[in-house]
């Protein structure tokens, strides 16, 4: 488990992001058993449909007492394109943004998952 802190994950993810990201917005929490809820918007790749990453923690024993600050399980990572989760587009600045949001969160602590479906 690591602990999620919506402030501290959006400003590592823009630091990890650098020009890449266009914007990252705390949309706040999904659910019962999820974080605040992140949303990355990408920069566009020239002739590639304009993309963003949806991020959150959560945690499959415990629903968040602060959604904003708590400990998580598992991060759930994807474009949001449809119900497989991960990363779907085929845009280049997806694909690296997409590592690099991977490997910050995993810096962190976090087991990174495309979708947190599978899990409930």
């Amino acid at each position: 488990m690591a602990r999620w802190i919506t402030q501290d994950i959006a400003s590592r993810l823009m630091n990890a992001l650098g020009p890449l990201a266009v914007k990252i917005e705390n949309i706040g929490p999904g659910g019962d058993v999820d974080t605040e809820n992140l949303l990355i918007d990408i920069q566009h790749s020239p002739g590639y449909e304009d993309k963003r990453f949806w991020v959150c923690g959560f945690d499959v024993k415990n629903d968040p007492a602060d959604p904003a600050d708590c400990e998580v399980e598992f991060v759930q990572l994807t474009d949001g394109d449809d119900s497989r989760g991960g990363l779907n587009s085929n845009s280049p600045n997806m694909a690296l943004a997409y590592v690099k949001i991977r490997e910050e969160l995993q810096g962190l602590g976090f087991d990174v998952v495309d979708s947190m479906d599978e899990y409930f």
